[in-house]
């Protein structure tokens, strides 16, 4: 059960980083030329400062569209590579157990395939900072893209669910499936917040 749903979270990110491709592909690059923001440098003619005046949020959240769409391309690949690395422990892991059972021994835990020989109190400690600097960037990503092109109230709330799921992952950590209360709402805020962004970004 643990390598198909690594296998469906590679799937489905491959599947993202695609339609996020085919999005940025339809748009094209949208945004006029030069930096998202407008600048009037000392000394600019009154043309130049009266541009730079009358640019406005929606002019902003234009520009930004072609870069939003590779950022979120990016995040895609991040969360093929994780749920990749996923699927390699998870395999692993059965082909030892398939080993040990042979042998009439008892297999390894997750644990120790992914992270070697730890004891237990360290490697929960270690893995909760870890996963959660592993889904900081996307988080962040997701949460500025959806205030930026959704809703900034909306954020703040989706942010805050975010921050009670991910301070579940130290005392469900090393308990399959109960880890995965942690991780799948998490995830699934990210994504919602990332798809919602996207699609505002598209339909400019």
């Amino acid at each position: 059960m643990s390598t198909a749903l690594a296998e469906l979270g590679i799937f489905s990110c491959a599947a993202g980083l695609f339609g996020v491709g085919l999005a940025a592909f339809a748009r094209g690059l949208s945004a006029p030329p030069g930096p998202a923001i407008l600048f009037a440098p000392k000394g600019a003619t009154t043309a130049v400062a009266a541009a730079a005046a009358a640019q406005t949020v929606g002019d902003l959240g234009t520009a930004l569209v072609p870069a939003l769409f590779v950022a979120v391309g990016t995040i895609s690949l991040h969360y093929v590579l994780l749920f990749c690395q996923s699927r390699a422990a998870f395999t692993t892991m059965a082909a030892l157990h398939q080993e040990a059972r042979s042998r009439g021994e008892r297999g390894p835990d997750l644990g120790t395939v992914k992270y070697g020989q730890k004891h237990k109190g360290t490697l929960r400690a270690d893995r909760s900072v870890g996963n959660l600097l592993e889904q900081l960037p996307p988080f962040f990503l997701s949460l500025i893209s959806y205030a930026l092109f959704v809703s900034a109230n909306n954020a703040a709330l989706l942010g805050w669910a975010w921050i009670g799921f991910r301070a579940l992952y130290p005392f469900l950590f090393g308990h399959m499936p109960g880890l995965l209360l942690s991780t799948m709402p998490a995830y699934s805020i990210v994504w919602y917040m990332l798809g919602h962004a996207v699609y505002s970004a598209y339909v400019l």
